[in-house]
């Protein structure tokens, strides 16, 4: 079953975490990759979601995007669940339905868990788009994001063109030209990340869900566990 966060508020950046329970990989071959980026960037613009960093990885993906609606990330999740296993082992359509022939991958499906948190500052934005794209290094991967093929950090701090991200407000104010917001970016990876926003990012999401409501305002809760 679905499972929603508390509140998703039009216009709210959320940093939403999509792994498989038992860490069974979700990316295994290249084509792997490139394939949901294409899908991403597709279903995201049919759902109304602006996706302003990512991160794929074997076992685990991280997106950070602005919803136009409430029901857009829940809908854009649901449809990467069904669409990308099928685009290997069968077409699909991008609203998700698998088309005649559609096999599910068993990597997918149930087992695919997404959590979101919403972020409320400029602050804590640019930490999740630093804490996503640093994810390859902390795994040990890569010595540093831009030796990553498959995140957003090429386009956010070197200009790489990539058609899935949308720039936010907050990218843009980082300078008045491409190259100084480059620059500022690529700044950002020189510092160690702010404690208190590391503590937002990294916080569970059972436990965000005990402040949702308490002011007022949405706080980041388990949610998007999508159906195969």
């Amino acid at each position: 079953m679905a499972r929603m966060p508390t509140i998703v508020v039009p216009g709210v950046p959320l940093h939403v975490t999509q792994l498989n329970i038992g860490r069974e990989p979700m990316f295994v071959h290249p084509p792997d990759y490139a394939t949901f980026l294409i899908d991403l960037g597709e279903a995201a613009a049919v759902f109304g979601c602006a996706v302003h960093a990512y991160v794929l990885m074997p076992d685990h993906l991280q997106l950070l995007l602005t919803p136009a609606e409430a029901d857009g990330p829940s809908r854009l999740m649901q449809a990467l669940v069904h669409r990308h296993p099928r685009r290997r082992r069968g077409p699909a359509t991008v609203r998700g339905e698998p088309a005649p022939g559609g096999v599910p991958d068993p990597r997918w499906g149930d087992g695919a868990d997404s959590r979101a948190t919403a972020l409320h500052s400029d602050r804590d934005f640019l930490a999740c788009c630093r804490h996503i794209e640093l994810d390859p290094v902390r795994a040990g991967i890569v010595s540093e994001p831009v030796a990553y093929r498959w995140s957003s950090f090429r386009a956010n701090g070197l200009g790489a063109r990539d058609a899935v991200l949308t720039p936010h407000l907050t990218y843009l104010a980082l300078g008045s030209s491409r190259a100084e917001r480059q620059r500022a970016y690529r700044a950002l990876f020189e510092r160690r990340l702010d404690a208190e926003a590391e503590r937002l990012i990294r916080r569970g999401p059972a436990r965000a869900s005990e402040k949702a409501g308490s002011d007022g305002r949405p706080a980041g809760t388990s949610g998007f566990v999508t159906s195969g």
